[in-house]
């Protein structure tokens, strides 16, 4: 992983979630599913995950969002960072374009799941749970919009910063011919 990409991407995913937003339209999901993308190995893969851990952290620290079962939103965001490495069967490309939309679907189950589960706002029914996914449907479309958004915005800053690299650190560049 490349240091100033990725603290862009943390910088982004905190500002985006501490300053007013449209509900869902941060870069939160965006985070641990652009590190799982690069990530490489054990040791690459246990650093994103702190990563996302520290951005969650920090932001909620900044919002004074901690909730009662904030663990279960640490441990599913976490999570995502793995998302892109089951997918890496998959052409390059093909990988690049499901990975937000598979951490997507996966946080908008999940989350939503533990919504009905745990919020007492649902019957513990089948209507009950289809109904805790129906009324969520806006914020999952929010959550897929802005993870598309923000996975786009990172992957841009890290394309540039490896092409402004490679150009710096060019015969070229450095002895001026």
């Amino acid at each position: 992983m490349r240091f100033f990409p990725v603290l862009i991407a943390i910088a982004l995913t905190v500002i985006t979630r501490t300053l007013p937003h449209p509900p869902n339209f941060t870069a939160l999901n965006s985070l641990p599913v652009f590190l799982g993308r690069h990530s490489r190995k054990v040791y690459g893969y246990l650093i994103s995950v702190l990563l996302t851990l520290a951005s969650l952290i920090l932001s909620d620290l900044i919002i004074g969002d901690i909730e009662k079962n904030f663990w279960l939103r640490y441990l599913l965001f976490c999570s995502m960072v793995f998302i892109p490495s089951l997918l890496s069967n998959l052409k390059s490309w093909l990988n690049y374009v499901l990975s937000p939309l598979a951490g997507s679907i996966y946080y908008f189950i999940v989350s939503n799941f533990f919504v009905w589960l745990t919020s007492g706002m649902y019957e513990k029914t089948l209507e009950g749970i289809l109904l805790c996914y129906l009324y969520a449907i806006p914020f999952g479309i929010n959550s897929l919009l802005s993870t598309y958004f923000y996975f786009a915005i990172m992957e841009t800053v890290l394309f540039t910063e490896k092409k402004v690299s490679k150009a710096l650190h060019s015969k070229k560049l450095i002895t001026g011919k």
